[in-house]
């Protein structure tokens, strides 16, 4: 198939650190959010590599930390290209395994109150709750768990520099920037 010729590529050229479990996630992916939205997995991939700017050497962790969080993300309407974004700038203050965990709660608990941000993009949401001026601890009583706070914290103290890393990452995917590192 398309998509084992390209992870059977991005394993021969060392693109990833594994490009099995880089396979995996980019399914996950693609299932949470629906192909329709997604695109292909070459796409996608793309899209990952952007998104782990300046650092592609953690493009694998980071694809199994936005497979985590993609299903509640799908679920708001969150885009693949936004998580992905968010996902990556947490990553650079608490690690990329503990950035899925913690956008992946994130979605939960913004899933309590799908009311209040339905439609709404993931700093769209993080500007509604910016505006109530919430002490941390009002936030904890709103988000109910520490990791979805923090996430919170870490996406309203890094707006803009997610915003970038959000258009370099639907850059990337409309060049389908991954052929460039593949001799295709």
């Amino acid at each position: 198939s398309k998509d084992e010729g390209l992870f059977k590529d991005i394993a021969r050229f060392r693109l990833a650190s594994d490009s099995g479990q880089m396979a995996l996630a980019t399914a996950q992916i693609k299932t949470a959010f629906g192909e329709n939205i997604t695109g292909d997995s070459t796409k996608v991939v793309s899209e990952l590599f952007g998104a782990s700017a300046p650092s592609p050497s953690k493009t694998t962790e980071l694809s199994a930390a936005v497979a985590r969080a993609a299903p509640g993300a799908a679920q708001l309407g969150f885009s693949p290209q936004e998580t992905m974004a968010a996902t990556s700038i947490i990553s650079k203050v608490v690690g990329v395994e503990e950035a899925g965990t913690q956008m992946a709660s994130f979605n939960r608990s913004v899933m309590k109150d799908a009311n209040r941000f339905k439609g709404k993009s993931i700093l769209e949401t993080v500007e509604n709750v910016e505006k109530s001026g919430m002490t941390e601890e009002r936030l904890l009583d709103l988000f109910g768990r520490h990791e979805a706070v923090n996430a919170y914290l870490l996406m309203a103290k890094n707006k803009d520099a997610i915003r970038a890393l959000e258009a370099d990452t639907v850059k990337a995917g409309q060049e389908q920037r991954v052929k460039n590192k593949i001799a295709l």
